[in-house]
């Protein structure tokens, strides 16, 4: 079973966001989420889809031996893919913007359906340590925070341009530190963007960081707790130190030049797995290694929106998710009404 809020963390998240008098994280409750689906569905068979494995586009990398695709599902509603996440147990969660979110087994089962309210537009969805759920939410500027089955628990922040608020289409993505719990979330602001950080135990604001001019796409953290911050404007990968928001390094300037990232995700190791929405060599996934180098390419774009594409070809890639293990790699993309979800198996 997954983790489960504790009584206590629930009283302290709840009991905070509802008394703070602090306006840069206000309780919310009139946002709630309607009671989510809950069912076990058998991945519909794509029998009129020709299977044709990792599609490799020419370019480099070559097609590494051993990948394959597990499973290609339809996800169900009328969204369009947003940023993807895996937790310990394999369950991956995927933002589809006004479809809300979905959380599908290993196997490519849908377990929970979220619907977040008329109005909510579900762009990316994080597990705590605790094992609740943040689901950003830019047109009401806001974290929702619900339980693992998929009760409204509370959220944080309003538009504005002050600490703990966002403004724009923010929040645009987020991250959890694996050591500290603290949220970190995405603000576009203004004449540049920031990064902001939320205590996770009661959703309070603590500290903001300039991130400057760039199109901050998505986040990761790795095992020692470093953040990796995607650059889509300037193709490149920001290393930052979580408690000072110093820019340590940045990655994969050479490897990623001419392409257009949309999604990051890291394993244990610290290889870097980027989705792409364009790349010289036509590739949908890159993967590079812990120094920025690139190690391989996986999939093909096409300009196929339909049900119709080929398994192994991809329109529009979204998010991309790994696990720590890097072992299976989750990658969705699709036009609105017509979103897959792609499960590889990177190693054996």
């Amino acid at each position: 079973m997954k983790p489960a809020w504790s009584v206590p963390a629930i009283i302290l998240l709840l009991a905070a966001l509802a008394c703070s008098t602090q306006a840069s994280a206000p309780v919310t409750p009139a946002q709630s989420l309607n009671p989510p689906t809950i069912a076990a569905r058998t991945p519909t068979p794509l029998a009129s889809l020709p299977t044709v494995g990792a599609v490799e586009p020419p370019g480099p990398g070559g097609t590494p031996a051993g990948v394959s695709i597990l499973w290609r599902v339809p996800v169900p509603g009328n969204g369009s893919p947003g940023l993807l996440n895996v937790d310990p147990l394999g369950d991956v969660s995927l933002a589809t913007g006004q479809g809300g979110a979905y959380i599908f087994d290993p196997d490519g089962n849908v377990l929970v359906d979220f619907n977040p309210g008329e109005g909510s537009l579900i762009v990316d969805i994080k597990m705590d340590l605790y094992g609740n759920l943040l689901l950003a939410d830019p047109p009401h500027h806001q974290v929702i925070v619900a339980s693992p089955g998929g009760e409204f628990l509370g959220s944080f922040g309003r538009q504005g341009t002050a600490d703990g608020e966002f403004s724009q289409d923010s929040p645009l993505a987020l991250e959890v530190s694996p050591i500290t719990n603290n949220y970190y979330a995405l603000n576009k602001n203004p004449g540049g963007s920031r990064l902001q950080v939320f205590d996770g135990n009661d959703g309070r604001f603590m500290r903001s960081f300039p991130l400057g001019e760039g199109a901050f796409q998505d986040m990761a953290f790795s095992a020692d707790n470093l953040l990796y911050i995607l650059d889509r404007a300037n193709p490149g990968i920001l290393k930052v130190d979580p408690e000072t928001g110093q820019v340590l390094e940045r990655l994969g300037a050479e490897a990623l030049a001419g392409s257009s990232p949309r999604g990051l995700a890291l394993d244990a190791a610290g290889n870097l797995y980027l989705s792409l929405d364009s790349s010289p060599s036509q590739a949908a996934i890159y993967v590079l290694d812990a120094q920025g180098g690139l190690e391989m390419t996986l999939g093909g774009l096409t300009s196929t929106a339909g049900a119709d594409r080929l398994e192994g070809t991809f329109f529009e890639p979204g998010g991309i998710a790994v696990t720590s293990d890097g072992r299976l790699l989750f990658l969705a993309d699709g036009a609105q009404g017509s979103v897959y979800l792609t499960a590889y198996q990177v190693k054996d």
